[in-house]
């Protein structure tokens, strides 16, 4: 956010930061939209929103943690529709296989279309696939073995992951 407000931030301590965010942030004047993506922190997003209390502009957080907004704050998703599931999962992995969307569907259906399992398994299979693994593999080895992978396990990546990673 710092770079967009044209501030420099660098040799200040975290109060200086927050206080010099808050004003740059005062002198915008437009109807704008904060979009705080990931904040899987209850502390952190009760911290901003007091430390930002009284600001008239928008925000929008994405999050896993549950109950720290008010009831008409939240709004829960707990799964996609079934063509955004498949549309998710095909931004990581596509194969071209006449079984692919029978099987994916499949997949989809067992996980009951949860957001994250859709992007860990569309990277799992993307990795998997470089092992030379198709999906119809990949799901006979889940059926068959759970999902303990292994050998052939290794670490997948998303967002949420690597934001964990750098808090601890």
């Amino acid at each position: 956010l710092a770079p967009k407000l044209n501030l420099d931030l660098a040799g200040m301590d975290q109060a200086q930061q927050i206080a010099a965010l808050k004003h740059a942030l005062s002198q915008v004047h437009d109807d704008i939209l904060l979009v705080l993506y990931n904040a899987n922190d209850d502390e952190d997003i009760r911290v901003f929103r007091q430390t930002f209390e009284g600001f008239h502009w928008h925000v929008l957080i994405t999050s896993r943690c549950e109950g720290v907004l008010e009831k008409e704050q939240e709004l829960l998703i707990r799964h996609l529709p079934p063509p955004l599931a498949k549309a998710l999962f095909e931004r990581y992995y596509k194969e071209d296989s006449p079984d692919f969307d029978v099987l994916l569907d499949r997949l989809l259906e067992a996980i009951r279309y949860h957001t994250l399992l859709v992007e860990i398994f569309a990277k799992n299979m993307c990795e998997s696939a470089e092992l030379g693994i198709k999906m119809a593999t990949f799901l006979q080895k889940l059926e068959k073995e759970g999902l303990h992978l292994g050998k052939h396990s290794f670490e997948v990546k998303t967002d949420y992951t690597m934001a964990v990673k750098a808090k601890a």
